[in-house]
């Protein structure tokens, strides 16, 4: 039990801080743009959605409601997106605290918490300064070593990136600004788990694992996707390398410890904290999350962006409140409300509440079905539960 607990210390922490008994609040995903600078193999952008940058007005409307919208909670969180978020370049940024700090005077100590996910290549000492000084939460992505990362993700001309983007979490990780990545797992990655598991724990990386997904440019490249089961052999693969790793430094790798967390408070019947926990396991996405596109456009989460079946509105054009009222918005509910009626016999369906609804769609083209990745999370829920259980008799022997 003392492994289990080394290992889930500091993302409890973490946790424990984000709960809290205010009012629930949105969070929005801000597709700043949906144009990059790399061509990355899977990439899952609609090709339909909009092109071009976020203009002020855009950015006005959209802070000032989600502000309004959250007065009651008293903060929000806004995500910066993309595409490549740093495209639009710093002066966006600017703008951005600036709204910001005009919205706070007229909703009196409302606060904000800004966070980026970028491919790290354009974050230069200028973005690290502004971004340093005002708080913002940074994540990269990066798909394993130097060998995987270039098999997945490149420049549009078919040149490296690797270099580029390892070059920048080492200057975040120097400045103390963060160490997470997201690590895509697809065919080339799944391939080479022992190697990238040693490369990000020689360089005190903390990965998060997202499975390439059948959208966008993947629809061209889908021999390098996995089948539900190749993605629960490799996941289970990767959590031995982390959990029965004794040695230092310990690394933490998303979502290993909120799988075991959620175990924990499911079978204890632990009401008093919050579960599950984890993007894709939450009770109820659609009450926490919307996304909002370049030209104003909202839909439920960034992975639908572009797409005119779950189209809820336009941030310009209606209030917060007229956008949750959407007939899409009132689907994502009636998902979480009645269930999925194939999952409620599932022993894990109280933690995993029958996954993204994005999965499901790509999978069925229908939101009101269970996670196309449910058999793969399913076999890995059921080997961490059973790792768990082993490890705490061998502490109760050995204590």
């Amino acid at each position: 039990m003392f492994l289990i607990y080394l290992k889930m210390k500091k993302h409890n922490k973490s946790i424990k801080s984000n709960l809290q008994s205010k009012p629930s609040r949105l969070t929005v995903i801000v597709k700043t743009t949906h144009d990059c600078n790399l061509g990355c193999v899977y990439c899952y952008t609609n090709p339909n959605a909009e092109k071009g940058i976020m203009d002020s007005n855009d950015l006005f409307n959209m802070i000032n409601k989600i502000s309004e919208n959250n007065r009651e909670a008293g903060s929000s969180h806004l995500i910066w997106h993309g595409g490549e978020p740093l495209l639009p370049g710093i002066d966006f940024y600017k703008e951005i605290i600036n709204i910001q700090e005009n919205v706070k005077k007229i909703i009196k100590g409302h606060k904000y918490r800004n966070s980026i996910q970028t491919n790290g290549t354009l974050l230069n000492s200028e973005f690290l300064d502004f971004f340093q000084e005002q708080k913002f939460k940074i994540g990269l992505s990066l798909d394993g070593n130097e060998y995987t990362h270039n098999l997945n993700r490149h420049y549009k001309d078919g040149s490296t990136s690797f270099d580029d983007v390892f070059s920048a979490i080492t200057e975040l990780k120097k400045r103390k600004m963060g160490r997470g990545v997201i690590c895509v797992l697809n065919k080339n990655t799944a391939s080479n788990l022992k190697d990238i598991y040693r490369f990000f724990k020689e360089n005190e990386i903390y990965p998060q694992m997202n499975v390439q997904i059948p959208s966008g440019r993947a629809l061209d490249n889908k021999e390098l996707g996995l089948t539900p089961k190749e993605f629960g052999e490799s996941m289970i693969e990767l959590f031995d390398m982390w959990f029965y790793d004794n040695s230092k430094p310990i690394i933490e790798i998303d979502p290993f410890a909120d799988i075991i967390k959620n175990l924990s408070n499911y079978r204890n019947k632990n009401k008093d904290d919050e579960y599950p926990t984890g993007c894709s396991f939450r009770n109820n996405c659609a009450n926490s999350f919307i996304s909002v596109t370049p030209g104003g456009n909202v839909y439920p989460c960034g992975r639908f962006a572009g797409d005119s079946k779950f189209y809820m509105g336009n941030i310009n054009k209606g209030s917060i409140e007229e956008i949750l009222s959407s007939d899409v918005h009132q689907k994502f509910l009636k998902r979480h409300d009645e269930g999925i009626k194939s999952c409620k016999p599932c022993e894990y369906k109280p933690i995993c509440n029958s996954g993204c609804p994005d999965n499901a769609f790509l999978f069925h083209e229908n939101i009101l079905t269970k996670d196309g990745y449910c058999e793969g999370y399913k076999m890995l829920f059921k080997y961490i539960e059973n790792a768990v259980k082993k490890q705490i008799g061998v502490n109760m022997k050995n204590g």
